[in-house]
Formats: C-alpha cells, structure tokens, sequence
C-alpha cells in the first residue's frame, strides 16, 4: 500500500521537509483516535436506538460484538496512513505494508471469531425453548468453527508475508488421510453422532425400539449412544450401527391402537352375533377415549373353536400406562355387553365323535378273548430214531467208522 496522491501532491515528492510529514503523520494519528472514540460512539447509539425497537436481541448482541474489531480496524488504517506519509525507504515501507495488512486480516478474523460465539449462545437460548436442538452439538460445532477461523488466519497471515503454505496444506492433507483410514469407525461413530443430531429421531428420555437395543435413551455421545433395556441394563449401541438401523420412537407417538380378536361360542344364534357386535360397536364409539372415526367391529371368521369378532380402534393416549388403563375399562365393558347377551366367551375345544364299524370290531374282540390251543408234546430223545441205509444183504450196519473197508 502507498499514501494517498492527494497527501503526496501537498507534500511533496520524498525529499521534502521530514518534519511537516511528521506533523501530518501526527494529525492523521490523533484524527483517527478521536474519530474511533467520537463518531463511533455517536454511530453506535444510533444503532441502539434502531434496534431497540426490535424485539430480537440478536442484532444488538452482534453490534456490541463487532464494536472491538471495528474500533481496532480504523486504529491500524489511521497507524498504517500515518506511517505511510513519513519519509520511509522502499524496504521499510513494504514491511509497514505487511504488518498493516496483516492487522487489518487480524481484526476482520477477530470480528468473524467473536460473531460466532454470538450466534452460538442465540442457539443455545433458543434450545431452551426447543428441546430438539442439542446444545452440545452447538458447543461443538462453536469450537470446530473457531477453530477453522483461527487456521484460516493463521494462512492468510502468513502470506502477507511471502510463506508458501501450499506444501504445508498438502502435507496436512496426506497426514489427515492417514487418520482418517486409522481412525475410519471412530469417525463414522462421529458421524454417526452428527446424523443424529441433525435429523434427531430421538430424544434424551425417549423409549425406542432397534434391531441392536430397546429401551430409554439415556445418553447421546460422540462414540455411542446409551440405552437403559427394560431389564435395567445399561447398553452402549455405536451411533454407525444405530443409524444404519431402523429406529421405532414409542415416545412420539399421539395414540395407541387397539387390535383384537373377541372369539365367542359356536352354540351363539346369528341374531345374538349381530347384536353383540352392534353392542360393542356403540360402546367404542360412546367411550370418551376412543377415537370414534377408527372404530371397527366385525364378525370376521368361523375359528377353530370360536366365533371370532374382530374389535379395531385408536384411543387417545400415547402413555403406555394410561393406554392399559382405558384397554381395562374397554374390556370390562366386553364383558358386560357379553353378559346381558348370555353370549359365552369360546374356549378352545375339541369333540372326538366314534363311528361304528359293522361289528368288526366285536369279531376282533370275540377271536381275542378265545384260549390259545395246546401244543402236542415233543418226542423223547429215547423215542427218537433215526433212518439207515440199507445193505447188499437187506440188514441194516451201523458204520462205527472203525472198520476196514
């Protein structure tokens, strides 16, 4: 940056007399501070006086918080100016360029960096209202951004004064790489965490139902998110594995639906049949907890061993206990309607008719009762005799087996 040419053209070329430019250098310092503390503090109380109209606090939260980098902005372009108009070599006056122009990136980072704590904190008022933002996400993201503003800084600033970051970034970006692959579930439970903050399918409190776990929601973490199962225990389910499942929100719902089945007695006439289900379709409708427009009473089929009625409906109440409650009132009023109608509740039965078989069976009967006969006697070993070949002579030998032939 060089000084104006108005400021050059009524001083003078470099060699003019050095201490009228220290006096203009001087005056344009002092105007400067006085205009810093004067006329922004006239412009600040119009300001105030616009916004106080406005019912939102925000705007004046962000001018209160802009005040100190604008104040420190016109007090280094004031400094910068003044320098500039002295009598300065060339090399001095490249290194006021840069560290004015590296002031002036001081005090815009410096406003970027104070607005974001401004937003952040409307964000977190505003949860109070809204149970659904999460006000450790804000604080995160607060820091993540704070924290790129300061890195972006850091590079611009460096640049002013001729380093070449682009080796360092790319050296950044292959060590990042190698985290990211070191680190690849932690960063998809991360991300996980962030998926579930920003569609938020579940609160604190809530009791969902997942293909890992189901139970209440006790806590959401960066690495897993704490269930409570019915049984007390304590799981921790990785957010990676819990978005990539489907999640049922019992604690949103707005009614409960009622599905049954009322199985009644075979020996129950039709006329009966259709009085009981008109009997049961006027008490959903009347009862104060029904919603009257989902009710649905029907004869629906012939069972094993019942006559099946088939009762549907919504009832006005997402808390599970209250739920159980109206469904006692509804099924004592059952009862009742089944009662006056001397219907019976059907239980399963079963009826083995025997069919008689032309007498066989008194045959098979008669031939089992009947003694088994005797059995003849087995000759004696003395009885026994057994036959021999005849000889040449008609007597009959016995071989001893010793003889000669």
């Amino acid at each position: 940056m060089i000084a104006p040419d108005f400021l050059i053209d009524l001083l003078g070329e470099r060699d003019a007399d050095n201490s009228l430019r220290l006096f203009v250098a001087v005056l344009i310092l002092l105007v400067t501070l006085l205009s810093v503390r004067l006329v922004l503090r006239l412009l600040l109380k119009l300001i105030h006086r616009v916004t106080s109209r406005t019912t939102m606090t925000l705007d004046e939260e962000i001018i209160d918080a802009l005040v100190p980098p604008i104040r420190f902005l016109a007090t280094i372009i004031g400094l910068w100016v003044a320098l500039l108009v002295l009598n300065l070599s060339d090399q001095v006056t490249d290194i006021v360029d840069q560290f004015g122009a590296s002031l002036v990136a001081v005090a815009i980072f410096w406003a970027l960096y104070r607005l974001v704590d401004v937003v952040a904190l409307y964000i977190v008022n505003f949860s109070k209202q809204d149970q659904r933002v999460d006000t450790s996400l804000v604080r995160f993201g607060q820091e993540i951004i704070k924290a790129v503003v300061i890195i972006i800084a850091f590079i611009v600033i460096m640049e002013q004064f001729g380093y070449n970051l682009n080796g360092l970034m790319a050296g950044l970006g292959i060590t990042g790489l190698a985290v990211a692959l070191a680190a690849q579930e932690a960063l998809s439970n991360l991300i996980g965490y962030f998926v579930i903050m920003a569609d938020s399918p579940f609160d604190i409190g809530d009791f969902i139902e997942t293909d890992a776990a189901t139970g209440t929601v006790e806590d959401v973490g960066f690495r897993s998110t704490a269930i409570r199962k019915l049984d007390q225990g304590l799981v921790s389910v990785p957010n990676a594995i819990l978005i990539g499942n489907s999640i049922t929100n019992w604690s949103r719902l707005t009614k409960r639906r009622l599905d049954m089945y009322l199985g009644i007695s075979y020996d129950t006439p039709p006329t009966q049949i259709l009085a009981v289900v008109q009997a049961l379709r006027d008490m959903l409708n009347d009862h104060e907890r029904v919603i009257a427009d989902t009710v649905f009473v029907q004869f629906i089929q012939f069972g094993e061993s019942s006559l099946d009625i088939r009762l549907i409906c919504n009832i006005d109440r997402a808390d599970w206990t209250a739920f159980q409650q109206v469904k006692e009132d509804v099924f004592i009023q059952i009862m009742n309607i089944l009662s006056k109608h001397n219907v019976e509740i059907a239980f399963p039965t079963r009826t083995i008719i025997m069919q008689p078989d032309g007498g066989r069976d008194q045959q098979e009967n008669y031939l089992y009762s009947q003694p088994l006969p005797e059995a003849a006697p087995l000759p004696g070993d003395a009885d026994m005799k057994l036959p021999q070949p005849d000889t040449p002579d008609g007597t009959e030998e016995m071989d001893s087996g010793d003889g000669e032939e």
